[in-house]
């Protein structure tokens, strides 16, 4: 049983795409390396969620992937989602 496609997710494919995510840094950080440029891949999962694969380089010259999903909760009436990096040992 497949549910029902609301206007909320209809909202997120203006976020599916290939996105070059840019930052600068903060002068006082002290962190040397990352270039503030990363590469964001969103594609949408039957319509009803979007997930995004981010990849960049941290400060520290390693390379870091996120991945996020988001979707539109009926019931609760908000929009939800998850986040995992790389960078990260929990959800």
């Amino acid at each position: 049983m497949k549910g029902e496609i609301l206007e909320e997710h209809r909202w997120l494919e203006q976020l599916t795409g290939r996105w070059r995510v840019t930052f600068d840094m903060p002068a006082d950080s002290g962190e040397q390396g990352a270039d503030g440029a990363w590469l964001e891949e969103t594609r949408s999962l039957g319509g009803a969620w979007i997930v995004s694969e981010t990849t960049g380089i941290m400060p520290d010259d390693s390379k870091a992937t996120n991945i996020m999903t988001l979707g539109y909760d009926p019931e609760k009436k908000r929009y939800v989602g998850s986040f995992a990096s790389s960078m990260m040992t929990y959800l």
